[in-house]
């Protein structure tokens, strides 16, 4: 009866129904092999660069073992732009590592799926400078561009600097930062004029420690700069403003110890955040005697810091939406928020309401409450109070409580409820 059971071979070729069979994956042939098979054919080549203009070919293709990979491997099937993106955002060294990962990523880091993310800094320059150099080069010279940021902090000769921000990598570049921090005193590196090329793309800069070139009638022109910082830099009064004048999208504006402005007026119909602190030379001598802030309908923060040392003169005018005003102080012997004139501060009476202001941080010697509540006239819709007490010693003692000077920065504190005083 087993023997009945059983069918033959020839039954089963004879049966109508066939059992289905997977056919046997055409194993990839290596890129010479092909090459030598598409010359054999005649046309292959003329074929070959047809579609080649029909669409762009991309980075990677997957191969037999890439299609039987498990179903959990998601990230390797992502587009090249979505790849790109997550390596651009990554540091340099970084970047560069996930070229070992996998033949998916090996050529991303130096394609123009991911824009250059270059950042030269202590960690990058560790050793020898002139090693350093040559890989920078090399970097740029075999990366097809674009570039999304471009940050030195360590000091190159400058014809080697002027070489590198004219690299065609470093087309279209979105955020660049130049601060050096070897500077000893106000001595500060030249800057290659060739950095304001990249004006027509920025959307962030940071210049620090660096002698700002003399900027010459007609002012470059920053169509998308959002972020502008300026931190120990060496400018001149009519470079600065006329830079300024042509940053038409600005944000954020930071301007922190910079040599040579005397007198700073900002005026700016889209900047919500400025922070300013004042430069003092060897003698200690306050540069910058007078601040005016005026016609900026969007400014919301105005932070001072440093503000024990000046400016001595600070204008506000033309500011509606201005919410935190901080931090003043006993070196500001003039202050005017609108018409009012305030002189020594916090030590007359105000008629002129700031209706805005939520947030006002004050220093103040004592504690000489009096003084604070006759400052307190022109703020009548404040919601937070911050006051730092300075005192001649650290520590001591009123009636039975002990009184210690804040020595951390006010705008980092938080307060639970609203309408609240914060010593």
């Amino acid at each position: 009866s087993l023997q009945k059971k059983k069918k033959t071979r020839s039954q089963i070729l004879k049966s109508p129904t066939l059992p289905a069979t997977t056919p046997t994956p055409r194993a990839r042939q290596p890129p010479a092999m092909e090459d030598a098979a598409a010359a054999a054919v005649p046309g292959a080549h003329a074929s070959a660069s047809r579609r080649s203009d029909d669409r762009q070919v991309p980075l990677w293709s997957p191969g037999p073992r890439e299609q039987q990979r498990s179903p959990d491997d998601l990230i390797s099937h992502l587009p090249d732009d979505v790849l790109g993106a997550v390596v651009s955002l990554l540091p340099t060294k970084d970047g560069a590592r996930t070229q070992v990962l996998s033949r998916r990523w090996r050529p991303l880091w130096r394609s123009s799926a991911a824009p250059l993310n270059l950042s030269i800094d202590r960690r990058f320059c560790a050793g020898d400078a002139r090693k350093h150099a040559a890989v920078v080069s090399r970097i740029l010279s075999d990366h097809p561009g674009p570039a999304r940021r471009f940050s030195l902090r360590q000091a190159f000769p400058p014809g080697q600097i002027d070489r590198w921000l004219r690299a065609g990598s470093l087309a279209r570049l979105q955020e660049l930062e130049i601060a050096y921090t070897k500077v000893h005193g106000d001595v500060c590196h030249p800057m290659p004029p060739s950095a304001l090329c990249f004006a027509p793309t920025l959307r962030a800069a940071k210049f620090g420690s660096c002698e700002f070139p003399e900027l010459t009638a007609p002012s470059p022109k920053f169509p998308r700069l959002k972020q502008l910082t300026l931190c120990r830099v060496s400018i001149s009064e009519d470079s600065l403003h006329g830079m300024l004048s042509g940053c038409i999208a600005l944000e954020s504006l930071s301007l922190d110890r910079n040599i040579g402005i005397g007198r700073l007026c900002i005026s700016s119909p889209t900047v919500r955040r400025f922070s300013f602190s004042p430069h003092r030379d060897k003698q200690g001598i306050v540069t910058c005697q007078e601040l005016l802030v005026q016609d900026v309908p969007c400014l919301e923060r105005l932070i001072l810091h440093d503000s024990h040392i000046g400016p001595a003169t600070i204008r506000i005018t033309g500011a509606p939406k201005l919410e935190l005003l901080g931090l003043l102080s006993h070196g500001i012997s003039t202050l005017k928020p609108g018409t009012t004139v305030l002189q020594k501060t916090i030590d007359v009476s105000l008629t002129t309401i700031m209706h805005k202001v939520k947030i006002l941080v004050v220093d103040s010697i004592g504690p000489n409450l009096d003084a604070i509540v006759g400052l307190l006239k022109c703020f009548t819709f404040l919601e937070r109070l911050y006051v730092i007490v300075s005192i001649q010693t650290s520590v001591f003692k009123y009636g039975n409580q002990h009184w210690v000077r804040l020595n951390h920065d006010p705008l980092n504190c938080r307060v639970c409820v609203t309408n609240s005083v914060l010593l």
